[in-house]
């Protein structure tokens, strides 16, 4: 029982490697011991993913090289942790999640601005600046800041379990710390929320999880933390093997984002930043940073700085843009020339001013793509191309 770490910047490698470990661990344990399917073949295989896309592509990769996939959940983040959340708090009856959702918590909110409660003395001032329709003004208040509470739930669940307890001193957290603790009640019953059940499942011993079967969760280049520590967390009752896209084989978690450019930052070299990569933004090199620091975690031998030089990239310009971004570099006065071919169309922008227009250039792009496959020793167009 361990978390295992796989990580690749290319996609399709990244897809071959699980598909590998799925052929070569099957369900009595691979060689090294380590399990990758369930034990029992009745029990569905689970696939934690992102989006509906990746499951898509995914199960065509798999297709293609003669998997079966078959009895698989695909589950995605979010809906994982909460069904691990419910399973692990299989106990409590105060656990209701449904009640904590961005819908549901508009329509309670509202409930309590509309009847006038103490929680929401703070925003009345706001609310009486309304000339016209006052109601729905509450009912959009109402939805930013159950949207809000949405967030934080996923963020600052321990700043919301703070909240139950002890009344911060700062009025912009104050008022929402009161209409938070209003959100716990529920028919006199004090509620435990999502954010309640991720701090508390954190805060377990390892012996106290409960046991689940080999989990893979792939082709995430970012999560929450909080999320990320509950995948930890499963590790000490079953396998976890976490498939991670990163986009570099260098350490890339210092790397100025555009909104630190714009405050004047500045590195020692820009030659050794990709300005690319900064399009991660804090989010992704915090995920990197949590990455960086697993402890008694596994990765295959190959590194991959290793396997990023081995790589070979096609001699285009979408092809240099990311041999670039693998390597952290960039174009400089001083960077070597490299020619590219004239009808190079590996990458190219279109000036659109209008989304009908955008169609319409999508449209001729496709038909293009349409006719130069009919033409002789051309590859047919097919449909994951």
């Amino acid at each position: 029982m361990a978390f295992y770490l796989y990580q690749h910047s290319n996609l399709q490698t990244l897809a071959e490697k699980f598909l590998r470990l799925r052929r070569e661990g099957t369900y009595f344990g691979s060689a090294k011991g380590i399990r990758f399917l369930p034990g029992d073949p009745m029990l569905p295989e689970t696939i934690v993913v992102q989006t509906y896309g990746m499951r898509i592509w995914l199960m065509q990769v798999a297709a293609q090289a003669g998997a079966v996939m078959a009895n698989v959940d695909f589950l995605y983040v979010n809906n994982f942790i909460q069904e691990e959340l419910s399973r692990q708090l299989q106990g409590r009856a105060d656990f209701r999640p449904e009640l904590f959702s961005n819908e549901v918590m508009t329509w309670r909110i509202l409930e309590l601005m509309e009847q006038g409660d103490d929680s929401c003395r703070e925003l009345a001032a706001y609310l009486s600046q309304a000339d016209s329709e006052p109601g729905l003004r509450r009912f959009e208040l109402a939805s930013r800041i159950a949207a809000t509470f949405d967030q934080y739930q996923v963020y600052l669940p321990d700043q919301l379990q703070l909240w139950r307890t002890i009344m911060p001193r700062e009025l912009q957290a104050a008022w929402q710390a009161a209409i938070w603790r209003k959100l716990l009640e529920f028919q006199a019953e004090k509620l435990f929320s999502k954010a309640d059940a991720l701090v508390s499942f954190l805060q377990r011993s390892p012996g106290q999880v409960l046991s689940r079967p080999p989990l893979a969760v792939f082709g995430i280049g970012s999560m929450p933390p909080f999320y990320f520590r509950v995948l930890r967390q499963l590790a000490n009752a079953g396998d976890v093997h976490f498939f991670y896209q990163n986009p570099c084989s260098e350490y890339w978690a210092d790397h100025p984002i555009p909104r630190q450019r714009h405050k004047g930052f500045r590195v020692d070299d820009p030659a050794e930043m990709n300005p690319l990569l900064g399009s991660y933004g804090l989010q992704g090199q915090d995920f990197f940073k949590e990455i960086m620091e697993l402890e008694g975690s596994w990765e295959e031998p190959e590194d991959e700085e290793k396997q990023a030089e081995r790589r070979i990239f096609p001699n285009t310009l979408l092809g240099h843009l990311q041999s670039d971004i693998v390597k952290m570099r960039t174009f400089s006065p001083d960077s070597e020339r490299t020619l590219l071919h004239p009808g190079d169309s590996s990458l190219v922008f279109h000036n659109c001013h209008t989304g009908f227009r955008q169609v319409e250039v999508l449209h001729d792009q496709l038909l293009q793509l349409f006719q130069q496959s009919h033409q002789p020793g051309r590859k047919p167009l097919c449909p994951d191309d």
